[in-house]
């Protein structure tokens, strides 16, 4: 958390949000922010009145589509954020709707999960589409599609003639593999490690197109 940083994005001038905060807290009565080192963090009011904020701001953007959609119309920008994994369907998904929509746009940014998890954290984004929810953010979360992970491998490689590989015998391979951060890698290392296995992997990829390659 950084004031320079909220007042760069406000075109403010940092005394200027300090000022601000001065005053939100003057006028709530209770400390907002406390600053433990160099690192600023919300105290538990900070917390509670920056959850009634957001609950507030997400009835304005209720009312406002409601509104539009008693006009008739629904336009303005979506900015969605998808991990690379579903950047394959996430086209084919939102085609109808930008038909249903026309005076929607949608800011599609495609990136990894830590990259997903900061836009989160500074309210970036409209939506994400990611495979796993993050358990220290306050979001709600709906699933609506599988996404198996699946084994690859060379025709020629010994493993493909069979079925049913333990992961113990997976664990004996080198395997190419996302960069860490990416959600990808972290289900396969939480897999491995339930059955006490270390992931050999001697190559990290930036995207999941790249380990098919």
């Amino acid at each position: 958390m950084s004031f320079t940083r909220a007042a760069a994005e406000l075109c403010l001038t940092q005394p200027a949000v300090s000022i601000q905060i001065k005053q939100l807290e003057g006028h709530v009565g209770m400390s907002l922010f406390e600053q433990i080192g160099k690192r600023i963090f919300l105290t538990d009011a900070g917390r509670e009145l920056y959850g009634a904020c957001e609950d507030i701001f997400a009835r304005i953007d209720a009312l406002e589509i409601s509104l539009n959609e008693l006009q008739g119309s629904i336009k303005g920008q979506l900015k969605l954020s998808v991990v690379t994994t579903a950047a394959y369907f996430t086209p084919h998904l939102f085609k109808a709707f930008l038909q249903q929509y026309p005076e929607v746009y949608l800011n599609l940014n495609v990136t990894n999960r830590t990259s997903i998890l900061e836009r989160l954290a500074n309210n970036e984004d409209d939506l994400v589409i990611m495979g796993q929810v993050p358990e220290r953010l306050h979001v709600t979360a709906h699933q609506f599609l599988e996404n198996p992970l699946v084994v690859l491998a060379p025709p020629q490689h010994p493993l493909v003639e069979q079925s049913n590989i333990p992961l113990k015998r997976l664990a004996q391979e080198t395997i190419l593999i996302r960069e860490v951060g990416s959600g990808t890698r972290m289900a396969i290392e939480r897999c491995f490690a339930t059955q006490d296995l270390e992931l050999q992997a001697n190559m990290e990829l930036g995207s999941s197109s790249n380990v098919i390659s």
